[in-house]
C-alpha cells in the first residue's frame, strides 16, 4: 500500500485561491466528541462545532479545500460528491457550513483510528512519550518518515493514524480521485518522504 500526506504545513505561504482560510464566527458551541481511547478513555479528538456554523471567508473564489482548523477539512461539496461518488471511505461527518453567506462549502471531518503508526520505522522521537500503548498520545518532537503498520489499518482512505494525531493520511485511491476530478488546493508528499520537525504545522 502507499500512503500519502494531505500537506497543510505551507497553507500560510500559499498564494492566489490557494490562500483561501476560513475564519469561525460566534456563536462556536462545541458538542463533546465520543471518540475516546479504548484502553485509557483519553479523547482523540476536539468537540465538534454545533451548527449553526458560520465563517468569514478570506477571499473569493476559492478552490475545493480551504485552510480549516485541525481535525476538519473545509471542501467544496462538489468535492463532497466526488468523495461519495468514488467510494472514499474515511469521513465520520459532513457538517453544513456559511461562509459568507455561500453554502457551497462543508465542514468534514475525518475519522480519528487506532491504526498505528510504525514508529521505530518511522523513527519517530518524543518531547513527551505516550503512556498508553493502544492510542499513543503524546508529543512528537519529529519524525523522519511515515510507515504505516499495515496490519492495523482499517481500511479508511482518510484518516489519522495513533502517534500521528494531527496530521492526516490518505491512500493512493484518494489521491487518484482529486487528480481525476480535478479537485484544487489538495497538495500530497508521499508518506516515505515526509519529515516532520518541531515548529511544523500539522
Amino acid at each position: 500500500m502507499t500512503w500519502w500526506v494531505l500537506e497543510q504545513r505551507d497553507i500560510y505561504s500559499r498564494q492566489g485561491e490557494n490562500a483561501c482560510y476560513a475564519e469561525p464566527l460566534e456563536p462556536i458551541n462545541l458538542e463533546p466528541s465520543s471518540t475516546e481511547c479504548p484502553d485509557c478513555g483519553s479523547a482523540l479528538e476536539p468537540g465538534f462545532w454545533a451548527p449553526p456554523r458560520t465563517a468569514r471567508l478570506s477571499g473569493s473564489p476559492c478552490g475545493d479545500l480551504i485552510q480549516s482548523p485541525a481535525f476538519e477539512l473545509l471542501i467544496s461539496t462538489r468535492a463532497r460528491d466526488v468523495f461519495e461518488r468514488e467510494a472514499i471511505v474515511g469521513f465520520a461527518r459532513f457538517d453544513s457550513i456559511s461562509l459568507n453567506g455561500q453554502t457551497s462549502y462543508i465542514a468534514a471531518r475525518p475519522r480519528v483510528t487506532i491504526t498505528r503508526l510504525d514508529e521505530a520505522r518511522s523513527g519517530v522521537t518524543w518531547r513527551r512519550a505516550p503512556t498508553c500503548s493502544r492510542c499513543r498520545l503524546g508529543v512528537r518532537e519529529s519524525i523522519e518518515r511515515v510507515v504505516i503498520d499495515e496490519a492495523t489499518w482499517d481500511g479508511s482512505d482518510i484518516f489519522m493514524a495513533s502517534g500521528f494525531y494531527g496530521v492526516l493520511l490518505v491512500t493512493s485511491k484518494f489521491v487518484d480521485s482529486v487528480a481525476r476530478n480535478r479537485l484544487s488546493n489538495f497538495e500530497f508528499v508521499r508518506a516515505g518522504e515526509y519529515r516532520g520537525r518541531p515548529g511544523d504545522k500539522p
